[in-house]
């Protein structure tokens, strides 16, 4: 069962794959101590694209493939343009468009029929408990407190085709972005979707999420003002503080949220 938040000394034996146990010294109630802890991995990655500087990236060291082709997709790929690997050496990835756009663009006849297009409004409960859903699966932010969590939810079978979590917030939507270039999710399937985060929402992270084309995004966490703007402009619809059973709808241009009390 997940542990409810990261608070200091755990069971450093159920730590899950990847995840380092130290020793190190604590001080609490008074006194000093000497505690295993876990800790997380941090690994420098490099992006090579064409005609561009070399671009480098601090992320957990797994599935950096995903990574790579997400962060080259919202980041360094011409509108129209898809990555992919041409080479990988090490933690550095060798990326130019890909020569076929394998359902990226265009009308959507090639999204597979597992991720149909259909696009409903979302209830206040349905977004707490998701949220809760979302949250509640043990994941590595458990055992470090260090890590940032976000998911895809395909809102016509009620279920998360993605979650994700990085160091780094930004990381968590360029590799969802990553996975939707691996899996054939062009535009229209990627709006349908409804993006769930851990982390506040930005500016930054809010032009991050519309340049991946996601329609709907619930935080668990604050938005600013700068973040609203963006989702208003993109479009995209936002909501924020999705716990202790509440949420806020900050916008809602794409009319994704049910706002009527039944």
């Amino acid at each position: 069962m997940a542990q409810p938040q990261h608070a200091g000394p755990v069971n450093t034996q159920d730590a899950p794959r990847g995840l380092r146990t130290n020793t190190y010294r604590q001080y609490k109630d008074g006194e000093w101590r000497t505690i295993d802890d876990v800790t997380s991995p941090e690994v420098q990655v490099e992006l090579a694209w064409p005609g561009a500087p070399v671009r480098t990236l601090w992320a957990y060291p797994r599935d950096l493939s995903r990574l790579a082709l997400g962060h080259a997709f919202l980041e360094l790929c011409a509108p129209g343009e898809i990555p992919a690997i041409e080479r990988e050496e090490e933690r550095r990835f060798t990326l130019a468009p890909s020569s076929s756009a394998k359902g990226q663009s265009g009308n959507g006849a090639d999204i597979p029929q597992k991720y149909p297009l259909t696009i409903r409004h979302l209830h206040g409960d349905e977004m707490v408990s998701r949220m809760q859903e979302f949250m509640g699966s043990e994941g590595r932010w458990n055992w470090t407190g260090c890590f940032h969590r976000a998911g895809l939810f395909n809102i016509t079978d009620g279920t998360f085709l993605d979650i994700e979590e990085d160091i780094g917030r930004h990381n968590c939507i360029d590799r969802l972005a990553g996975w939707c270039v691996q899996n054939g999710l062009n535009c229209p399937a990627r709006k349908s979707l409804a993006l769930f985060v851990s982390a506040r929402v930005t500016g930054s992270l809010a032009a991050k999420i519309a340049r991946a084309g996601f329609g709907c995004v619930v935080s668990r966490s604050a938005v600013t003002e700068a973040a609203i703007a963006t989702a208003r402009s993109t479009p995209f619809s936002l909501a924020g503080f999705a716990r202790d059973n509440r949420v806020t709808i900050f916008t809602d241009p794409n009319s994704r949220f049910e706002q009527s009390t039944p």
